[in-house]
């Protein structure tokens, strides 16, 4: 492999890092369908160190007033995002960013950190790694995602004999509200795949057909209700700017509108990356 030029005209080294380069470098991933990778947006800023008089009043705005007798607590409510929202940040969250490593390697450079989720709206938390490599988060056909009972015989996740739930991720039986969220989509899946359209296909392309079907509302959901709520319709606009082409169609032109992804600083040259100013600064908001 050729050193690649530097800007003065000379040779750059294969490895530029002073000492030693950060740990992890050779944990290559496997396919860009599987895993992520973290890494930095703004790699060229100094981080941010605020002064104690800064931490201290930050610290005085997080304190509420304890309500007077007889008085509401209202001092948490959001008119425009009902409550429940918060643990639609919290199962959105856990389909984006997984960093299950010890301590010691959470001191590693994050460019060299694995994701175990991939960086994208794919619902892995749900589905895992598929029937073939996590069968057991699935029936005998390879269709169907395992649906278990609770001890008044009503439906919940899949347990194991100690009662761990068996899932893509985990954390979706957390607490009770996310657990509930994870139920759904697995009642979802089930029921989309014994839709006529599809009842009938092979299994492995049923499967396929139904875990696309159950994505793509799930994504229209996190954009069009979830992100609005957030960040507001222009937000979203100015990153998913609509567009409109006509393409040949026999004797006359066919408009097709879709959506154009117009970035400004998320920047990633062959696989997308999970910027860790998201996962454990921006979206602590959403997560909690």
């Amino acid at each position: 492999m050729a050193n690649v030029g530097s800007p003065s005209g000379g040779p750059m080294p294969l490895h530029p890092f002073h000492g030693t380069e950060p740990r992890g470098l050779m944990a290559v991933l496997r396919s860009p369908l599987f895993e992520g990778r973290f890494g930095r947006m703004f790699r060229n800023l100094p981080p941010f160190l605020p002064s104690n008089e800064a931490l201290d009043a930050l610290a005085r705005q997080m304190v509420e007033p304890e309500p007077q007798p007889g008085q509401d607590d209202t001092t948490g409510d959001n008119p425009d995002i009902p409550a429940g929202f918060t643990y639609v940040g919290q199962f959105v969250d856990h389909d984006l960013t997984f960093d299950p490593t010890s301590q010691l390697q959470r001191d590693n450079d994050p460019d060299a950190l694995v994701d175990f989720r991939t960086p994208r709206f794919d619902l892995d938390s749900v589905y895992g790694r598929g029937p073939d490599d996590q069968p057991f988060l699935y029936e005998n056909d390879g269709v169907h995602l395992l649906i278990g009972k609770n001890k008044a015989g009503e439906e919940d996740l899949p347990r194991n004999g100690k009662g761990r739930a068996l899932l893509g991720d985990a954390r979706n039986d957390e607490n009770l509200i996310v657990s509930g969220l994870a139920l759904g989509l697995l009642k979802y899946h089930n029921r989309v795949v014994d839709t006529p359209p599809l009842a009938t296909l092979p299994a492995e392309k049923r499967f396929d057909e139904g875990r696309r079907i159950v994505r793509w509302h799930y994504q229209w959901a996190v954009v069009h209700d979830f992100l609005s709520r957030l960040v507001g319709n222009d937000v979203i606009e100015n990153v998913l700017r609509p567009v409109s082409f006509k393409v040949p169609a026999g004797p006359e032109a066919k408009t097709i509108n879709t959506l154009q992804v117009v970035l400004k600083f998320f920047h990633f040259s062959k696989r997308a990356f999970m910027p860790v100013e998201f996962s454990v600064g921006a979206y602590r908001f959403g997560h909690s």
